[in-house]
């Protein structure tokens, strides 16, 4: 077995959870991927925000003609699951209308699953790193003619 593949603790398995990532205003911060069916259950997510919950992570569809309530129950949920993600810096109500839009929409694909990469094209886990990930991804993938000059 390689340096590459050997186990990891579960001690660093645990830490693996949270994520330093860019995001497009050029602010990092620290994340933690959700349980959103645990965020559903517990009542973090209200159930009423179950139909914009849905139509955000694309298991359900949005209103063809979006009313002002959903779009009200789009923005609470997104507010909501923006502050169960980011660990560092922790944020609290009042901070959610001041933070940038752009930062939020790529949190919420974080937290959905629908991205894991930052604005810099890292990979939230680290992969970009791995030889073989970058090779598979197309991220080594350069024209050495251009390269040279």
């Amino acid at each position: 077995m390689s340096e590459d593949e050997k186990v990891v603790s579960l001690a660093g398995w645990k830490k693996a959870r949270e994520h330093t990532i860019l995001l497009p205003s050029g602010s990092r911060v620290a994340i933690v991927i959700p349980d959103l069916a645990a965020l559903i259950e517990t009542g973090h997510i209200p159930q009423n925000l179950l139909d914009a919950a849905l139509a955000t992570t694309g298991a359900g569809a949005a209103p063809s003609t979006p009313t002002k309530e959903f779009i009200s129950q789009e923005r609470e949920f997104t507010n909501k699951l923006v502050q169960a993600t980011v660990v560092r810096p922790k944020l609290s109500d009042d901070d959610l209308d001041e933070i940038p839009v752009e930062d939020k929409a790529m949190i919420v694909e974080f937290a959905t699953r629908q991205r894991d990469m930052d604005a810099e094209f890292s990979h939230i886990g680290g992969l970009h790193t791995s030889k073989r990930f970058r090779e598979l991804s197309g991220l080594d993938s350069s024209d050495e003619t251009l390269a040279s000059l």
